[in-house]
């Protein structure tokens, strides 16, 4: 930011007029050309309008270094997704965004915006906040035009349009040197998330491992675990259970070193799916129990274990005694924190064991849209398709249905580890 920005920000907003500020100092058109130009102006004839304006200008340059300070934590830290750093420095920003709006950074600041609010979950913001860019893309630079391309793919990639997304990241590929591209890792990444939504494994798999080890050696250590989730799932669709077996352990281990219980979650769970000894399953379901021994994650993120550990104990056929007692501990639970989601969640779990001939109705009838009316995108297609099997025989018309629906929601909604 040059010194001419700071004096026509201020001049503004004390409300004076540039031929009221130039009295006695210089020509209107002489403090025009100060205050649009870095170049304009000598020192005398800056230091007559700072003094006229009552400005501190070793405050205010640090100040602009703090800010900017402020912003490149800001940024790292999305792509660390460290989400609770990034809201705090986000509010910082967010009140000295008039000033913002005079530095250098300012183009890239309202890029990384866009992946912020997709994993800060702060959507009512998103679609101004890509509006905007697109307003303003024609005065970016070559690095922020790059940045545009891979922020719009994920903005894609969020309202499920993979196959839009996969064209934007490969048309980058396609025009530049693919070796010396900027955020490689971060292309690969949004790929892999493309091709595994788009049910191709094989080039998911690629793309997952470029993503890897770029992040690896950046020791970006949570989208390591995000890579190491879309590398099992791929192995495990392409049937290579051996690898997806070793892949999900390699979860487990780093998703406990994280801390990161929702990617823990769903290690132990898909890991516990693919067991067939008794004894390695056992020692599964009782990882489950961690978050909440060590009162870990929040409440939400307990039910969900909880959740898995009874669907995964309900598809091995084992402690079918102790289930009901998880049912009935979730049900507390969510009447006490007022969640009605888990009660309802709960309550399916419930139907399966003592109603099973109950089960779909309620979900057709409860379930399902109670959980479309709250946007749970996340549990839908689990009971979309358990319907559209259930239909299959009986009315291909429904079934057809509910599998239509299906293509419309996918694993990988949960985005806050995109970017």
């Amino acid at each position: 930011m040059h010194i001419g920005s700071i004096i026509r920000y201020y001049r503004t907003k004390l409300g004076i007029k540039q031929y009221e500020l130039a009295d006695d100092v210089c020509s209107p058109a002489h403090l025009c050309k100060i205050e649009n130009n870095p170049n304009e102006g000598n020192d005398e004839t800056i230091n007559l309008l700072l003094d006229k304006l009552g400005i501190d200008l070793e405050k205010e340059l640090q100040k602009e270094i703090d800010l900017k300070y402020t912003y490149e934590e800001f940024a790292n830290n999305i792509r660390f997704v460290n989400i609770n750093q990034s809201q705090r420095q986000y509010n910082t920003l967010r009140n000295n965004q008039v000033f913002i709006e005079l530095m250098d950074f300012h183009n890239h600041y309202q890029l990384m915006l866009i992946p912020f609010y997709i994993i800060s979950e702060q959507f009512e913001s998103l679609e101004d906040q890509y509006n905007l860019c697109n307003k303003i893309s024609k005065s970016f630079n070559k690095d922020e035009s790059i940045l545009f391309e891979i922020v719009k793919a994920f903005y894609y990639i969020y309202k499920l349009n993979y196959s839009k997304a996969k064209a934007i990241l490969l048309d980058m590929l396609k025009n530049a040197n693919a070796t010396n591209v900027s955020y490689r890792g971060d292309i690969d990444y949004a790929l892999a998330l493309c091709y595994y939504n788009l049910n191709e494994y094989e080039k998911a798999l690629n793309s997952t491992i470029f993503a890897y080890r770029y992040y690896q050696n950046e020791d970006n250590f949570q989208q390591v675990g995000h890579c190491l989730a879309i590398l099992a799932d791929s192995y495990k669709n392409l049937n290579l259970n051996e690898e997806a077996e070793a892949t999900y352990k390699k979860l487990i281990r780093t998703s406990e070193m994280l801390g990161n219980h929702k990617l823990l979650n769903k290690g132990l769970y898909e890991y516990g799916l693919l067991q067939t000894n008794k004894v390695i399953l056992e020692e599964t379901l009782t990882l489950f129990d961690l978050p909440l021994e060590q009162n870990s994650g929040d409440i939400s993120t307990q039910l969900e274990s909880i959740l898995s550990k009874i669907d995964l104990m309900m598809k091995s056929n084992i402690h079918k005694d102790k289930i009901q007692k998880y049912i009935q501990y979730i049900k507390n639970l969510s009447l006490q924190i007022e969640d009605k989601t888990y009660y309802f969640l709960s309550l399916y779990y419930e139907y399966k064991i003592e109603k099973p001939s109950q089960v779909n109705d309620f979900l057709e009838k409860k379930l399902i849209p109670f959980l479309e009316k709250s946007d749970c995108s996340s549990n839908l297609i689990v009971y979309y398709k358990e319907l559209a099997d259930y239909y299959e025989s009986i009315d291909l018309k429904k079934s057809l249905y509910y599998l239509k629906k299906c293509m419309h929601k996918n694993e990988y909604t949960n985005l806050a580890h995109i970017i």
